[in-house]
């Protein structure tokens, strides 16, 4: 069983958990479960980090369950965490627990109540960044100051205005206040009304009053009408001799030079209040022409080594160039490839980056040793078609099923195309689509469609079709196939077309490609879609290229990708697209292999150079995969020779926080 898993708000230390259960890769229906949600802080081993919460039964409903877990505050400290999930089916006799695989990671909600538990005095006056202004605390009363002390520094002008009700303890102002005096006053002129009639021992400072107490300040020196409050003053707020209060007009002098300084530091706290911007660039022209400062650098996550061990007798697989790789959605299948001179692979492996474990891929069933040949993912099922071996082009292929961990034994029926290799391939979603190529007898121009369920080929139009050619790129845009590039018979070509399907099934013939500002003839290139244009760069006529355009199939048009920011010209190398960039990296430099990559946003029209800190390996020729998280790149060639090293990288650049100073 499999879980897919999301997170909702909820309140405390509590959160909403939901998931799916799925087996495979089909919902397990609805029905009652007992399940088990341990917490852990690793993905795979170690001890869990909070007492393991039993919650039965649970609806599950077409698969999709929600529930609410408390693990208790101190289990969420902004450290990674990941849940551990057991289920039964509700039966009697009870059944045993199935643990799920793998562990679920919890990235939102729960990490975000830790801020509940921030300690008091952590947040100090660098992390606020300023002053508190006036506006920014219309109401603030003795009821919604909690505990510790209030630096006058840190809210200079709060004034009676700002005290809405309550009084402030003596405990929580600096200037400590168990006795009024002059010192504690401040300065400036309070205004009092009214009399204070019959001072009796409440009203006293110590000891006793005898007499009677007039608006007219008989008896006090210094006390007047002026200075009384309406109604009586509560023990609290009167030291301990009548001394203290003789100077008090003198003392409410320094008590308004103190309230207008207050005043004018509260009035800074708007030019805080607003929004942090993020940028990836650290002298930001625009930010830093807003009056912005930087605040906050968040360092470029480094390269990552993927494990060399698998089962207790198995590694990655071997060293090889010309290999295929598949992405499932939650593995990445390596298969074939050349292992050296005349020496061709007919095994592979299957890694799971979540685990970073690697598995062989069986060898029982397996299509003969290849490179040179395409692959692509069905949703259920690897499909590897055409390439090269020692006994020359191929025209055979074959199905693998992750869930099964087999080869279809059915295998792939002859297709009525010639054998080849340097093809395009494609999955359009209900079949596969191979198209050019090369063999024996030169570069190719026709193509077929694969349909898996049917076990059926079906050739595709000739018509309009592009000229022969070898190494093109494809590109599938989710209703049509655009072919551009490659080797023509005799020359690099700076063309291509495109086929048009409907439900899966191709249109009665190609259409060409717009040429106007269409990047230079070329080969060794690479393009992907980014859900509204194809993008192609680099590549090999004569020289490596360094330039590149954007091709709209919509409007027939072709746009040049900016040249400032972009790589070292290069052929051969790794292109993804990560749904905001197309990251670039490794290839064949006119100096040799390289370790270099850059990345382009489209829609900002920018390069920016890969500086992720650690060790990237050079290499040409080797496959690539975004997860939707990071790029795995395996294998290839450095210098010719074969490597056999996985590497991660996030490609998320460094950034840099502003805001108001």
């Amino acid at each position: 069983m499999l879980l897919a898993s999301c997170l909702g708000v909820s309140a405390q230390s509590s959160f909403l958990y939901q998931g799916q259960l799925l087996a495979g890769g089909k919902s397990t229906g609805t029905a009652d479960y007992d399940m088990v949600f341990g917490l852990y802080g690793v993905a795979t081993g170690g001890t869990a980090v909070a007492t393991a919460i039993n919650v039965k039964p649970v609806k599950v409903v077409d698969g999709v369950f929600s529930v609410s877990l408390d693990f208790g505050a101190g289990a969420f400290n902004g450290q990674a965490r990941w849940l551990e999930i057991s289920v039964r089916l509700v039966k009697n006799p009870p059944v045993a627990y199935e643990l799920l695989s793998p562990r679920q990671p919890i990235v939102y909600t729960p990490q975000a109540l830790y801020a509940l538990t921030v300690a008091d005095g952590s947040v100090t006056a660098a992390k606020v960044g300023g002053v508190l202004n006036s506006s920014s605390i219309p109401t603030l009363d003795a009821a919604k100051i909690g505990t510790g002390t209030l630096d006058p520094a840190r809210i200079p002008n709060l004034d009676a205005a700002k005290l809405t009700s309550g009084f402030l303890a003596d405990a929580r102002l600096t200037l400590n206040v168990p006795l009024l005096n002059r010192a504690n006053i401040f300065t400036g002129a309070d205004t009092f009304n009214g009399t204070v009639v019959a001072p009796n021992a409440n009203n006293q400072f110590a000891g006793t009053f005898t007499g009677t107490f007039t608006g007219n300040g008989a008896g006090l020196t210094g006390l007047n009408a002026n200075q009384v409050t309406v109604g009586l003053l509560p023990d609290a707020r009167l030291s301990s001799a009548i001394a203290r209060v003789t100077d008090v007009n003198v003392a409410s002098a320094a008590l308004q030079a103190q309230i207008t300084q207050l005043q004018t530091q509260l009035s800074q706290l708007t030019s805080l209040v607003g929004a942090t911007y993020v940028s990836a660039d650290p002298a930001d022209p625009l930010l830093l022409a807003r009056g912005l400062s930087r605040v906050v650098t968040v360092a470029a996550p480094a390269w990552a080594n993927g494990s060399v061990v698998t089962d207790p007798t198995h590694g990655v697989p071997s060293a090889r160039s010309g290999h295929s790789a598949v992405w499932t959605g939650q593995e990445w299948i390596i298969w074939g490839g050349q292992l050296g001179a005349g020496q061709y692979a007919g095994s592979g492996g299957w890694y799971r980056p979540d685990l970073d474990v690697w598995t062989p891929v069986s060898t029982v069933g397996a299509p003969s040793p290849r490179n040179g040949h395409t692959a692509v993912w069905t949703g259920s099922e690897m499909i590897i078609w055409g390439g090269f071996s020692g006994v020359g082009f191929l025209d055979t292929g074959g199905r693998f099923s992750v869930t099964k961990q087999a080869w279809n034994v059915s295998g792939v029926p002859a297709s009525g195309l010639a054998a080849r290799d340097g093809h395009v391939a494609v999955w359009t979603g209900t079949r596969l689509l191979i198209w050019g190529g090369r063999n024996r007898n030169g570069v190719l121009a026709d193509g077929a469609l694969y349909e898996p369920v049917a076990n059926t080929w079906t050739l595709l139009p000739t018509t309009g079709a592009p000229s022969a050619r070898a190494h093109a790129t494809g590109v599938w845009t989710g209703d049509r196939l655009l072919v551009w590039g490659g080797d023509g018979s005799s020359s690099y070509l700076g063309d291509g077309a495109q086929l048009l399907f409907n439900a899966g099934v191709p249109a009665a013939a190609w259409q060409p490609l717009g040429l106007a500002s269409a990047p230079s003839p070329r080969t060794g290139h690479t393009a992907v879609w980014t859900g509204s244009r194809m993008l192609v760069w680099g590549g090999l006529n004569g020289s490596p290229l360094d330039t590149g355009a954007a091709y709209d199939p919509t409007a027939g048009t072709w746009t040049s990708l900016a040249p400032a920011g972009a790589p070292t010209a290069r052929t051969q190398h790794d292109a993804v697209w990560t749904g905001s960039e197309w990251v670039i990296y490794g290839g064949e430099t006119a100096a040799g292999t390289t370790a270099t990559g850059a990345a382009y946003d489209p829609v900002l029209g920018h390069w920016r150079t890969l500086s992720n800190p650690g060790a990237p390996q050079a290499r040409s020729g080797a496959t690539a995969a975004w997860t939707g998280s990071e790029v795995l790149f395996f294998g290839g060639r450095n210098a010719g020779t074969p490597l056999a090293a996985l590497q991660r990288l996030n490609p998320q650049p460094t950034w840099y926080f502003f805001r108001k100073p």
